[in-house]
C-alpha cells in the first residue's frame, strides 16, 4: 500500500464524491459515476483509474462496461494505520539512502576508490558499488577481475577477498562470479 498515492487520490474533489458514491451504492458502473457526477467518460476514467492505482477502488470489466467497487478493507482502516505503518520504513530507507550517498562521495572521487574503508558497515557501501559494475551471469578469471578492480583500486587483492567476505562475490576453481543481492 502506497500511502502517497491514497493521499494523491483522495486530493481531488471529484475522486472523493466518486469513492463516496462507490461505497455508497456498491458495484457501479462508469456510465452510472457520469452521470451522478455530470462529469464526461474520460474524466471518470481518469479518476477510475487513480483511485485504482491507489488500491481504493477495484474495477471490474462486465461486457462492455466496467463497474467499479471500493476496496471495503483499506478504507475500514483508520487515517492513525495508514500514517503509522510505513513510516518508520520510509524514514529508515531514506536516512539510508542519505549515509549510502554520503559514503560513496567521501570515499569514491572521479570513478576511483581513494582508501578501502576500515568500517565494515562503509566497506559494504563502496563494495556494493563496485560489484555494480560487473556482469552477474558472467564468470570472471582473476586477471580479468583484477583489471577491473585496479581501475578502482590498486589494492585488488584485498578488494577481492572482501567481496567474497561480504558475499557479494564467489570464487570456484580460481573464477569469480557476481552474486545478485
Amino acid at each position: 500500500m502506497d500511502n502517497v498515492a491514497i493521499f494523491k487520490a483522495l486530493a481531488d474533489t471529484s475522486r472523493i464524491t466518486m469513492l463516496r458514491i462507490v461505497m455508497a451504492q456498491g458495484p457501479i458502473s462508469a456510465e452510472q459515476l457520469s452521470e451522478h457526477l455530470k462529469l464526461v467518460p474520460s474524466t471518470i476514467s481518469h479518476h477510475a483509474q487513480k483511485l485504482q492505482q491507489a488500491g481504493l477502488v477495484f474495477a471490474q470489466k462486465h461486457k462492455k462496461q466496467v463497474f467499479y467497487s471500493a476496496n471495503e478493507a483499506l478504507l475500514a482502516s483508520n487515517l492513525n494505520q495508514l500514517l503509522q505503518q510505513p513510516l518508520a520504513t520510509e524514514l529508515e530507507d531514506r536516512r539510508h539512502d542519505v549515509y549510502r550517498h554520503q559514503v560513496l562521495e567521501n570515499f569514491i572521487q572521479c570513478g576511483r576508490l581513494l582508501h578501502i574503508p576500515a568500517q565494515r558497515k562503509k566497506r559494504r557501501i563502496v563494495l556494493e558499488q563496485i560489484v555494480q559494475g560487473l556482469e552477474p551471469e558472467r564468470i570472471y578469471s582473476e586477471s580479468e577481475l583484477n583489471v577491473i578492480l585496479k581501475a578502482w583500486n590498486e589494492d585488488v587483492c584485498l578488494l577481492r577477498r572482501e567481496m567474497i567476505s561480504e558475499q557479494l562475490m564467489r570464487r570456484e576453481d580460481g573464477l569469480y562470479q557476481r552474486i545478485l543481492v
